[in-house]
């Protein structure tokens, strides 16, 4: 059986205090992503204690709130989705400066969310043109440089606004929790967890730590 365990509000996380992502690095170190952040007049970087306590890490100095989905990379590096563009980058967590990984690596944009493990990533789109006309949900897989993109094919009723992974599948949070069996297309079952939200997700993230 599913659990989840409420850990804690989260306190100390920007002005508004909304995280709009996490990911976890390889150390199991969780980062959070603020945007529209007044406290940092941009976009925050926050590292996450496990009782929802956040400090600051840095402000993104090269964004105006457009990154939108964060990983880590097996190798430890932060990696984002530009909602602007259809462009990869990478956050250096020292100083936030913001670097392009692979212009146009996403199909369409705004990405929801990415997601790494030991060797690739994922990432999901709505209301996109990856498949038919007013079709959602589409998933696409890429290398952790941005390349190799390969769109999964198919479309999905898991949002995605989070996304996870652990053993071979991905989870997807949106109003609901999704388990994501990767393949072409995709396959998304709706699951329970007990204790969780019945909805409003608005982020997930994994150490990218499982092969």
């Amino acid at each position: 059986a599913r659990s989840a365990t409420h850990l804690g509000a989260f306190s100390g996380c920007g002005n508004p205090v909304f995280v709009n992502d996490i990911a976890v690095d390889p150390s199991g170190t969780i980062y959070g992503l603020v945007r529209s952040d007044t406290t940092t007049s941009g976009a925050g970087l926050y590292t996450i204690a496990s009782d929802g306590t956040c400090t600051l890490k840095d402000t993104l100095v090269d964004d105006d709130n457009h990154p939108e989905g964060i990983a880590f990379t097996a190798a430890g590096t932060l990696i984002a989705a530009r909602d602007d563009t259809k462009d990869l980058v990478s956050i250096d967590v020292g100083t936030g400066h913001e670097a392009v990984v692979r212009g146009n690596a996403f199909p369409d944009t705004p990405t929801n969310d990415l997601v790494c493990n030991a060797t690739h990533c994922w990432a999901t789109f709505s209301n996109n043109n990856c498949g038919a006309p007013g079709t959602d949900v589409c998933y696409c897989s890429l290398n952790t440089d941005g390349t190799n993109t390969s769109q999964l094919g198919g479309t999905s009723p898991a949002d995605g606004v989070g996304l996870a992974y652990a053993n071979g599948k991905m989870y997807a949070f949106d109003n609901s929790i999704w388990e994501i069996t990767i393949g072409t297309p995709p396959v998304a079952t709706q699951i329970t967890v007990t204790g969780a939200p019945p909805s409003g997700w608005s982020g997930a993230g994994s150490a990218p730590t499982f092969p």
